[in-house]
């Protein structure tokens, strides 16, 4: 491998803007992702580390890195692809634009554990490691395990006990999830046993290859399948309904089957390769049948949650109810800007009270008596106040559509009679008021005095999800510390 290579050092002024807004992303967050004390890393040192930066550009396949060399410092991907290889030259992760690579060997002072492999056309980000050292003055706060478990890395160096290190992500991974979140003592330890036991294996984290089918359309829901790193697709009749980065928090799917008896509703596939944790159904009912306390109880109000769930939306056709599916929703609110800061638990609960309903096209989904020529006036006022607000540079969060606040002002700023809809497939439009329309994955918020004035209805097949002031409060309330990004009145 080889070929034509290009390398750049940023010039810049003091605050390191000559960096590309994703590039300084990148930066940013693989920086504060490193394993430095908590509260370390602050913008001054990013914008330290912006100046030092390099920029690579490769036109051909090439090992950046090769397992047993060192690394020149932190390599973040910008544009391309990387290859993270085994021993044997197996793809064990495919890494995609804003991930890093080469801190371990830079941190730890430990050869390179892999080799990592780059896409044609690819570009990088280089912060070498004595340019790291200047801009945060800092050394590493944990130890190599720990780092490990924490980013969910398989150990292709042979450094590290391998069973320990699968068991602990795996119990850190079950830890995260809602689902096993409330479960105590022995409980948890006894299921990553039990489950390594049942499929046969040496340890509970499986390595997946790239287009393997993971669970199947309408066969019978018979495991939990937890993805702990990599990326999959969700499809529905040959339909891709999403692609899920397991990046955030992790990725499962079955909860639906163990709780309410259903057959799988949408195909999972890996999208690269990808780490799991695959959990038979009967094994969870095992294990909370053996520790009721520790678990069984927290399983029993679990399944009387998720009875009124399915009750709730049986009359949804399957492809609508593909939308609504736990993992699919989950991963479609964290990326909204509304719940873009919020954690895995309070999506997790938002997830599971709404309401959907389902529209034929033209169907009426609010209906308010409002003049639409008057909308179309108030409408017009509200965007052009709103882009020079933008213009001027005081919009909140980056953007004068949305407000943050915080779990515990919440009822400053909404009411339990407000509701937020959602289109989860196909567009709102208002009648009468040309060029408006609320397009898929859109929030939009309507406090309770314009549910009375302003008229939506559906343009196509179209899935409105419903999230009520009421329900979101109660999480607010219950999560004080969550941030919310509100959006602003449609009028």
């Amino acid at each position: 491998m080889g070929g034509g290579t290009s390398k750049n050092k940023t010039q810049g002024d003091q605050s390191g803007l000559n960096l590309k807004k994703d590039e300084r992303r990148f930066l940013q967050r693989c920086l504060y992702s490193l394993p430095f004390p908590p509260g370390t890393i602050n913008a001054e040192m990013v914008a330290a580390a912006a100046r030092m930066v390099e920029r690579l550009e490769y036109h051909d396949p090439i090992n950046i890195l090769t397992k047993g060399g060192r690394a020149k410092g932190i390599y973040i991907l910008v544009k391309g692809q990387v290859k993270v290889l085994s021993v044997s030259n197996e793809p064990v992760a495919i890494l995609s634009p804003g991930n890093f690579f080469g801190e371990i060997s830079t941190l730890f002072y430990v050869p390179v554990t892999a080799t990592a492999q780059s896409s044609a056309q690819a570009q990088f980000l280089l912060l070498k490691e004595e340019n790291l050292r200047k801009a945060t003055g800092e050394v590493v706060s944990t130890d190599l395990m720990d780092y490990y478990v924490r980013q969910r890395y398989f150990d292709t160096s042979g450094k590290l006990d391998q069973a320990q290190l699968m068991n602990r992500i795996c119990l850190t991974t079950l830890e995260r999830i809602p689902l096993f979140g409330k479960w105590k003592g022995d409980s948890c330890s006894s299921l990553v046993k039990q489950c390594k036991d049942d499929i046969g294996i040496q340890y509970p984290v499986l390595l997946i290859p790239d287009m393997t089918m993971m669970v199947m359309e309408e066969d019978k829901s018979e495991e939990i399948v937890i993805v702990t790193r990599g990326k999959v697709e969700v499809r529905r009749e040959k339909e891709s309904i999403t692609v899920i980065d397991v990046e955030r928090w992790p990725f499962w799917i079955g909860e639906e089957g163990l709780f309410a008896n259903i057959d799988n509703a949408c195909s999972v596939r890996a999208v690269g390769p990808c780490q799991a944790i695959r959990i038979k159904k009967s094994t969870v009912q095992n294990i909370t049948n053996k520790f009721k306390v520790e678990a069984g109880n927290d399983f029993e109000k679990r399944a009387k949650v998720w009875e009124t769930r399915t009750n709730q939306h049986n009359r949804l056709s399957d492809r609508m109810k593909a939308e609504i599916l736990l993992p699919v929703l989950i991963n479609t609110l964290s990326r909204s800007e509304m719940f873009s800061r919020a954690s895995l638990v309070f999506v997790y609960n938002l997830a599971m009270f709404f309401s959907a309903e389902a529209y034929d096209d033209k169907g009426v989904i609010i209906n308010g008596s409002g003049n639409p020529a008057k909308m179309k006036k108030v409408l017009q006022a509200k965007k052009a106040e709103q882009i020079n607000k933008q213009n001027q540079k005081n919009a909140i969060q980056g953007s004068s559509a949305y407000k943050s606040i915080q779990g515990t002002t919440a009822s400053n700023f909404i009411s339990e009679n407000d509701v937020f809809l959602m289109p989860l497939k196909g567009e709102m439009f208002i009648p009468g008021v040309d060029n408006y329309t609320f397009e898929e994955k859109s929030i939009i918020y309507l406090p309770e005095a314009q549910l009375k004035e302003i008229k939506l209805t559906a343009r196509g097949d179209t899935l409105v999800l419903t999230i009520e002031g009421s329900r979101l409060l109660s999480l607010c309330n219950s999560y004080p510390d969550i941030q919310v990004n509100i959006p602003r009145p449609v009028l």
